[in-house]
C-alpha cells in the first residue's frame, strides 16, 4: 500500500511538470522561438534523445522541469 502511494506521488509529480513545461514549449513554438531542450525531472538522466534539433531528457526524480530556448534578435 505504501509503495502504491509513493508510485502515485511520483507519477503525479511527473504529470504536473510535463503539463507545466508543455505550456512553455507550445508558447515558444507558437511564437517561433527555437527550443533547444526540454528537461523533465532531475539528474541522473534516465532517458535522453534528440528530435528535430531539440534535446529531450527525462530525469529519475520529479524535482523540476525546464524548457531551454534560443532567443534571436
Amino acid at each position: 500500500m505504501i509503495l502504491a502511494g509513493v508510485l502515485a506521488l511520483l507519477f503525479l509529480g511527473y504529470l504536473a511538470i510535463v503539463v507545466h513545461e508543455l505550456g512553455h514549449y507550445l508558447a515558444y513554438r507558437r511564437y517561433g522561438v527555437p527550443v533547444e531542450g526540454v528537461y523533465i525531472g532531475g539528474p541522473p538522466w534516465i532517458l535522453r534523445w534528440r528530435r528535430g534539433g531539440t534535446e529531450y531528457r527525462l530525469g529519475l526524480l520529479p524535482l523540476f522541469g525546464a524548457v531551454a530556448s534560443k532567443w534571436e534578435e
